[in-house]
Parts: structure tokens; sequence; C-alpha cells
């Protein structure tokens, strides 16, 4: 109240409700944004481009975007399917399934997701499902630019995998395909890089 905002606006993950009653009571208006994949982020933006009477930056915006997703799915084109699993935490291991961004960027990207029909948005692999479904590449993510070394050698104790055996496991920036933001569309760059490398020559 103090800083008298004339918009609040936040991302609906976890339990915004009281939160949002509380802001409407006091007359404030609220917007929430909640894409659930890439063409609904560049959607969010031009959203939030009318409600901050910006809509000419956030079309500009959105066509850089566009530009560069339309790119990457040129390159990757005709390619073949390659299998990635992603890791979102190491133990237990837990990735990421459909209706999140990481799926998304895989498909786009030219892979198939191993998580994809997984039950829940972010579940739970046993060892021996992950060497059942022998991903050709696994993709770590860090948010602090760290190599992940201790994991990277943890997998690599797993010398039948595709990817150990192709050393395909590759670090990514957690911001770039984790977050429903412009530079998700940097994120489907990294993620195609590490899918179909060859695409990038």
């Amino acid at each position: 109240m103090a800083l008298k905002p004339d918009l609040v606006m936040g991302i609906a993950e976890g339990d915004l409700k009281s939160f949002v009653d509380k802001l409407a009571s006091l007359k404030i208006p609220v917007y929430i944004a909640n894409p659930q994949n890439v063409p609904e982020v560049m959607t969010s933006i031009q959203k939030i481009g009318e409600v901050t009477l910006s809509s000419p930056s956030a079309a500009k915006i959105v066509g850089e975007m566009k530009g560069r997703i339309q790119e990457v799915q040129d390159r990757v084109r005709g390619k073949p399917q390659v299998r990635v699993l992603h890791i979102l935490n190491f133990d237990p291991l837990i990735s990421a399934g459909k209706g999140t961004f990481v799926d998304d960027l895989i498909r786009l990207s030219g892979g198939r997701n191993l998580a994809e029909k997984a039950q829940g948005r972010y579940p739970r692999f046993s060892m021996e499902e992950v060497l059942a479904q022998d991903p050709e590449v696994i993709l770590l993510a860090s948010m602090t630019q760290d190599p992940m070394t201790e994991q990277r050698q943890w997998w690599g104790r797993w010398k039948t995998l595709s990817a150990v055996k192709q050393n395909r496991i590759y670090v990514l920036d957690s911001d770039l395909i984790h977050r429903p933001s412009p530079r998700i569309a940097a994120g489907l760059e990294q993620v195609a890089r590490a899918i179909h490398p060859e695409a990038f020559k």
C-alpha cells in the first residue's frame, strides 16, 4: 500500500487467491499471467503490453521471439526425433512432463520427451525406468552457472545409457528454460543445440 501501485502483476504459481482477494478489496488492479507453453508465453507478453499501455513494445518483443523460434524449427525440421530426459531434481529423480515449458521446448527442438506420458507435470523416475527408456540426451539445469560436475559424473556410472556412451549430458541455464519470459526463445535455442547440434554447424 505504501508503494501506491497502479497495477500488481504475478505468475499463477502457488495459492494466490487470498493475496489477490486482498488487493481487490483495496481497489488495487491485479493481473495474473498463467502461460503453460511457449505460444502462451507470447500471448501473455502481448496481454502484459495491453495492461501496461505498451502494446507496440510487446508486439516487437513477440515478433523477435517468433523469428527466433521459427529459425530453430526450420533448422530441426526433418531431423530424427531424439529421446530426451530432463532432470529437475537429482535425489529423487524428478523430470518435467506434459504441460511444462521444458516439454514444449523439447518437442519444438525435434526431440521426444521421455516424461511426456508419465503421470503429473513433474513425475518421479526410478533408475530402472530411465535405463529401460534409454535417453539419448540428458538435460540438467542450473540457476548459478554451476557446471554440475558431480551430477554428470554420477550419470557416468550408467555406461549402457546412450546419453552416457555418446557423452551427451548437458547443463542448461534454468532461467532460460523454466521461466515464462522472452528469454524462453533463447532457451529453445539451447535445447535445440543440445538435441540436434548438427543443425547449428
